[in-house]
């Protein structure tokens, strides 16, 4: 049944801690309980149909030093959390989904992903498709030379590619919408030059594919804790912004067969509206209209 629109909220970045007793750097760790409860109600007021999670949910790797005990009771308890909620809450894993050293094969298991693997989701209803790309396909070779750190470049494995592209080809007329974690293209900003290290490693094959099937009409990546947005051709290439640091804010994204609207929303945290990065240059917070080409 054909319906006027299809609500979806995006969030990224949330860097879960359970009970960490210190922020690190301008992240607030120490308030994440209470940023995520905020996040929740802000979310279930919404009434969104879905929600997808673009990664960095936890602490794992990196510098935090999380320990695998930690890692596994904050997961455990941040997805019991997202039960309450009444729509269904899609995740894919970020770099800092996993214990240092270890693959990502545990955080795909427990968001219900095959190991390197996304997954579709159809919405007939309004003419869409959502592909979430799953950017940690990392070997264990690849986490032991990121040693002592985690990969913070993106990797998607073959089967993943493989898997993506029968999806394009099998999306017929759909429009096609597209989540990942790390980078998929530049930010638009000249003075923000994207590093390495912030993207998939192998973007160049996943942009092929967009660019043989012409049916992707947005990616929203996360991993880099601002918010942008970079119209490329007929995509438009968006930066999620994060919750556990400055703007904190996540994203309303209504589809329609014809169109779809982009809609940033700031937590209130008046608290520490002041205290972190924010964004390291001028945002249009004001909703964005993407019009959908006329597909014969």
């Amino acid at each position: 049944m054909q319906r006027d629109s299809v609500t979806v909220g995006i969030v990224s970045d949330t860097h879960f801690w359970l009970d960490s007793p210190n922020g690190f750097g301008q992240q607030l760790q120490q308030h994440t309980r209470h940023i995520q409860a905020v996040l929740l109600e802000e979310l279930q007021a919404a009434q969104l149909d879905l929600a997808v999670h673009l990664g960095d949910i936890t602490c794992g790797g990196g510098n935090f030093g999380m320990s695998a005990a930690e890692f596994d009771r904050t997961l455990d308890w941040y997805l019991e959390g997202l039960q309450q909620l009444p729509f269904p809450v899609h995740l894919l894993p970020g770099n800092h989904d996993a214990v240092l050293g270890q693959t990502y094969d545990e955080v795909s298991r427990a968001l219900g992903l095959e190991s390197g693997l996304g997954r579709t989701i159809e919405l007939p209803e309004v003419g869409a498709q959502l592909e979430l790309l799953h950017s940690q396909g990392h070997d264990a070779d690849m986490i032991n030379e990121a040693l002592p750190l985690d990969p913070t470049y993106g990797y998607v494995q073959p089967e993943e590619l493989a898997r993506f592209e029968a999806a394009l080809s099998s999306a017929g007329s759909r429009n096609v919408i597209v989540f990942t974690h790390q980078l998929l293209m530049e930010m638009s900003n000249a003075n923000s030059p994207t590093a390495s290290s912030k993207t998939t490693a192998n973007r160049r094959s996943v942009l092929d594919i967009l660019e043989r099937h012409d049916k992707v009409r947005a990616v929203f990546q996360g991993h880099v804790h601002v918010y942008d947005v970079h119209p490329v051709g007929g995509v438009t290439f968006v930066v999620a912004p994060p919750i556990i640091v400055s703007p904190y804010a996540w994203l309303e994204l209504r589809l329609s067969p014809t169109d779809a609207t982009l809609q940033p929303h700031i937590l209130p945290l008046p608290d520490w509206a002041d205290q972190g990065a924010g964004n390291p240059w001028p945002v249009d917070w004001s909703p964005l209209h993407m019009p959908f080409p006329v597909v014969n």
